[in-house]
Formats: structure tokens, C-alpha cells, sequence
């Protein structure tokens, strides 16, 4: 009885996701942005914003829009850590290198700054 209600569920919901992206038509406009997924920390290019929200809806993620750097820059490996500051939020923290710096900020909307005073 357990696997017949499974099977029915699974069913379920994989007809209910198909239905979700026929229904989610998007345009094929070429206006890629850039996804940004805070708990996966994942990031994808999309299409368009349609794209992006179907992939959402029937996927069942969560990516929010991004700066284009976040899915375009690609930092070296660098051995020189910077402390960043934060001054709306008054946080400092270490980053990898200054271009981590920058791509965490593109990615997650902050506005860390390199400190000379060394907070960190």
C-alpha cells in the first residue's frame, strides 16, 4: 500500500511539473541575466527573466537576480587576503583576494570595500 501512494505521488507531482512548463511559455528573447542561488551558492545564466522564473517554478529553486559579474567573473587563485569593511552594516570579514571581494559583493548585493585599518 505504501509504494502504491509513492508511485501516486511521485507521478503527481512529476505530471504537475510538466503542466507548471507548459504553462511557463517564455518569449525566446535573447536578455541574458545572471542567477544566484544564496543557498546553494550556485549561479547560472538565464535566457531572459522569464527563463529564470520557469526555472524556479519547475525546478523548485530559488535564484534571484544578480549582477552579470556574478556569473561572468572568475577570480584567480590568489594568496592575498584583504579584509573588507561593510559601513551599512558596520561588518568586516576576509576575503581570498580583492577580486572576491568584488564577486561577493556582485553576488550577494553587499558593499564591502577593501580596510586599510584591518578590522578583520
Amino acid at each position: 500500500m505504501k509504494i502504491v501512494l509513492a508511485a501516486v505521488f511521485i507521478f503527481g507531482f512529476l505530471l504537475a511539473q510538466l503542466q507548471c512548463c507548459n504553462l511557463a511559455e517564455c518569449i525566446d528573447e535573447y536578455a541574458p541575466v545572471c542567477g544566484f542561488n544564496h543557498f546553494s551558492h550556485k549561479k547560472l545564466k538565464f535566457r531572459n527573466r522569464c527563463f529564470l522564473a520557469q526555472h524556479n517554478l519547475c525546478e523548485g529553486t530559488s535564484f534571484s537576480l544578480a549582477n552579470m559579474l556574478c556569473c561572468t567573473l572568475q577570480c584567480p587563485k590568489d594568496d592575498s587576503p584583504v579584509c573588507g569593511y561593510d559601513q551599512s552594516n558596520h561588518q568586516a570579514q576576509t576575503f581570498d583576494s580583492d577580486c572576491y571581494l568584488y564577486l561577493h559583493n556582485a553576488c550577494y548585493r553587499t558593499n564591502f570595500m577593501p580596510d586599510k585599518r584591518n578590522l578583520c
